[in-house]
């Protein structure tokens, strides 16, 4: 029973029975079991899972190993277990996430530093599940950089002498994000949440193309892809970008050394591809959140970064943030707070 309890806590943590999300097999096999005939671990992952997308080509990114696939949750089979299992699975996590027990008692968390990032497996939870289950352990706190990407990129290539006039489109969906997202939405179909990673990959360097290799494409389909090249606002917002990210490649000063000489030069940047874009924001984003960390300690803050947002045991003063984050890198950004969800009785 111990080993259904922990498989079910898993899934209710990292799967959703109405789409498909990403998992990696020594995951599976720390909350499963191992499988085989004969082996409990088999018969969960047949009850549970429901495999979309086989084992694919990964850089591993998020610092994982092991290989990823993507599933569904069976709710079938989960309803079944869940009700073997007595129903209440209660909010105690340690059996799920063993090697993880000494960072969520004591709050301090190590990452893996990868492509400007800090990478932590905690981060890979269901956006739905993450406010109880770190409000019930320490860090009820929330806070997330607003439109972090196209803040950042639009004060980038403000500095580079973009024109008002032909940013006004990002101006304009930076002024009203939840009205662009909804009129995505509106005329593709999509959820809000899926509206907004829609544009945030505009600003990445995504394209829209009536071909499978478009990620929009394989991800939405066709009607989706046509409506948002066929919409005026879209086509208004994608051609800014592209001018935005003309401007930002106008080159940078690097550091060169040459006979033992250190000479600041200008570099012109390839940006051609959305690697090499989103390598460009990670570096600037990096400066903002180990500013934000720098911040935390110095206030005896414990805390838990994800990417552009972290969440904290206590409440912080958000506009002394922001100042901070303006005088240390420039940017002037808006630290939003989430709801604060009380722990759980």
């Amino acid at each position: 029973m111990r080993t259904i309890r922990r498989a079910l806590k898993w899934c209710s943590l990292n799967l959703s029975f109405d789409r498909s999300r990403e998992a990696w097999s020594n995951d599976i096999q720390a909350a499963f079991g191992p499988s085989g005939a004969g082996r409990l671990g088999s018969l969960l992952r047949s009850k549970l899972l429901i495999k979309t997308q086989n084992y694919r080509v990964t850089d591993e990114k998020k610092g994982q190993v092991g290989y990823p696939a993507e599933y569904m949750l069976n709710k079938a089979g989960y309803d079944e277990l869940h009700a073997l299992a007595g129903g209440d699975l209660g909010s105690d996590f340690s059996d799920v996430y063993p090697e993880h027990a000494t960072e969520l008692q004591s709050l301090e968390f190590e990452y893996k530093d990868k492509s400007n990032r800090y990478w932590h497996h905690l981060q890979s939870m269901k956006r739905e599940v993450k406010a109880e289950f770190w409000s019930a352990h320490g860090l009820p706190f929330n806070y997330d950089i607003a439109a972090c990407a196209p803040t950042i990129l639009l004060q980038l290539a403000n500095e580079k002498g973009i024109s008002p006039l032909i940013a006004e489109p990002i101006e304009s969906y930076l002024a009203d994000r939840n009205g662009f997202r909804m009129h995505v939405g509106s005329i593709t179909g999509l959820s809000i949440q899926e509206s907004k990673q829609l544009i945030n990959s505009f600003f990445n360097g995504a394209t829209l193309a009536m071909t499978p290799w478009c990620k929009a494409y394989a991800d939405h389909g066709p009607s989706v892809v046509s409506a948002l090249i066929e919409d005026k606002k879209v086509r208004r917002l994608r051609v800014a970008i592209r001018a935005l990210w003309i401007h930002i490649r106008r080159g940078e000063m690097v550091d060169r050394t040459r006979n033992g000489l250190t000479t600041k030069v200008r570099q012109r940047l390839n940006v051609r591809t959305a690697k090499n874009k989103w390598t460009i924001y990670f570096k600037q984003e990096r400066r903002v959140l180990d500013t934000i960390i720098d911040y935390l300690r110095n206030k005896g803050i414990k805390h838990f970064t994800e990417h552009d947002g972290f969440r904290t045991n206590s409440q912080i003063n958000v506009a002394e943030l922001e100042q901070t984050i303006f005088l240390k890198t420039g940017f002037a950004l808006t630290i939003e707070e989430e709801e604060h969800r009380p722990r759980s009785s």
